[in-house]
C-alpha cells in the first residue's frame, strides 16, 4: 500500500499550487485523513501548516477519529468540516460502514458542533434505504446546517450492483426535500457542477449537484469511452494523492501528472502550467481559480463502506487499479 503524503510533500504540493496561480481553497479527503499521521505530526498539524500558506483548509471525515480532535482542529485553523453521515439507522449504519457503532459516531457529531467549526453533512443515497431522511434533515434544520445529498459514482468494480444500488436525487428531493423547503437557488461558478440549494424553513439547507447537463464537448471527454457513466466534471476537483500524482477524474485515471520532480525545483511553476494546459488548453485558467485542490493524504480506512446486505464495497476511493469495460453501460440520470 502507498505511504501516508508527508507533511513537507502537502506543504510542497499547496505552494506550487499557489505559484502556478491556483486559487486558496485545498480540501483534505478520503480516505479517512483523521487517519494521518507523519512523525509527531497529526492532522491539525497539517491544517495549520497549510493555513500558513494563505490557504483556507476544509476536511472531510467519517468522523469516527473526530471526538478527541474536534476542538485541535479548530483552533488549528479549520475552516469547514464535512462529515460523512449516510444514515440515521444504528443497524444500518453498522452494516455499510463495517460495523461502527452509531451511537459513538454521533458523539463526534456533537463534539464537532461544540468545536465551533463549520459543519456540514455528506450523505450517499441508496436505493430502498432513505426512509429516515426526514430525521436527518431535522437536526440539519435545528441547527441551520447544511446537508449534501449524493447519488453513487459508477466504476468498473461496482458494475455488477451498480443497478440494484443506484438512487437518483429527483424522486428523493419530490418526497422528502421540496415540500419542505422555503425555497431553492441554483449555485454556479462557470467551472465545477452547479448545485442547488434549497432552503428549509427554519435555518439549514439541502444541497445536490447538478450532473444531468455538463458539458461533454471538450477533450478528453468528449472522446472518453465512459462519459455515459461520469457523473462528473473533467476538472471539478483536482486530486493529489499520496503517491504525489495529480488525477482529474476518478474514471480516468491513465491521465494525470506526475509531480514529484516538481516540487521544490527551480522553474517548477512553468512546467507544472504546461502540463496542465498540455491537457486542457485554454481551459486551464478556470481550472486554476475555480477547481478545489484536493489533497488525499491518507490511503488507509478504518470503514469498510459495503452496500447494505452485501460485502461489496462501493467506496470509489480505495480502488486505485486501471479500468477495464466491464459493465459499461448507460448511467441513469443523476436525478
Amino acid at each position: 500500500m502507498t505511504d501516508s503524503m508527508s507533511l513537507k510533500a502537502a506543504v510542497a504540493v499547496c505552494d506550487l499550487w499557489k505559484s502556478a496561480g491556483g486559487n486558496r481553497h485545498v480540501h483534505i479527503a478520503a480516505r479517512e485523513p483523521l487517519l494521518w499521521r507523519d512523525r509527531n505530526y497529526t492532522p491539525p498539524d497539517l491544517v495549520s501548516a497549510l493555513g500558513d500558506l494563505d490557504f483556507e483548509v476544509s476536511l472531510t471525515t467519517n468522523g469516527s477519529l473526530l471526538k478527541p480532535i474536534a476542538k485541535r482542529l479548530k483552533t488549528s485553523g479549520l475552516k469547514k468540516l464535512r462529515i460523512s453521515w449516510h444514515t440515521t439507522r444504528p443497524d444500518l449504519f453498522a452494516a455499510i460502514s463495517g460495523g461502527a457503532i452509531y451511537s459513538r459516531f454521533m458523539e463526534s457529531v456533537d463534539a464537532a458542533l461544540e468545536s465551533g467549526v463549520p459543519v456540514t453533512f455528506n450523505r450517499l443515497l441508496f436505493r430502498g434505504y432513505f426512509d429516515d431522511l426526514p430525521s436527518q434533515i431535522e437536526f440539519v434544520e435545528d441547527h441551520s446546517l447544511t446537508l449534501k445529498l449524493y447519488d453513487l459514482l459508477w466504476t468498473p468494480e461496482i458494475a455488477d450492483h451498480y443497478s440494484e444500488a443506484y438512487q437518483g436525487c429527483m424522486p428523493v428531493l419530490e418526497d422528502y426535500v421540496i415540500p419542505r423547503s422555503r425555497g431553492s437557488e441554483i449555485i454556479s461558478d462557470g467551472w465545477t457542477r452547479s448545485r442547488i440549494r434549497f432552503h428549509l424553513p427554519n435555518g439549514g439547507c439541502v444541497e445536490v449537484k447538478m450532473g444531468w447537463n455538463l458539458d461533454r464537448s471538450n477533450p478528453p471527454c468528449i472522446v472518453c469511452p465512459y462519459s455515459s457513466m461520469c457523473s462528473e466534471q473533467f476538472g471539478d476537483y483536482v486530486r493529489i494523492e499520496p503517491d504525489l500524482h495529480l488525477y482529474f477524474c476518478y474514471l480516468r485515471r491513465d491521465i494525470a501528472i506526475d509531480i514529484q520532480d516538481l516540487l521544490g525545483i527551480n522553474g517548477a511553476r512553468d512546467k507544472i502550467l504546461k502540463k496542465l494546459t498540455s491537457i486542457l488548453g485554454p481551459r486551464v485558467e478556470a481550472l486554476l481559480s475555480k477547481a478545489s485542490l484536493r489533497l488525499i493524504v491518507e490511503p488507509r480506512c478504518n470503514f469498510k463502506c459495503f452496500f447494505p446486505g452485501t460485502h461489496v464495497s462501493w467506496c470509489h476511493k480505495s480502488k486505485i487499479n486501471g479500468l477495464s469495460d466491464r459493465g459499461l453501460a448507460t448511467r441513469p440520470n443523476p436525478l
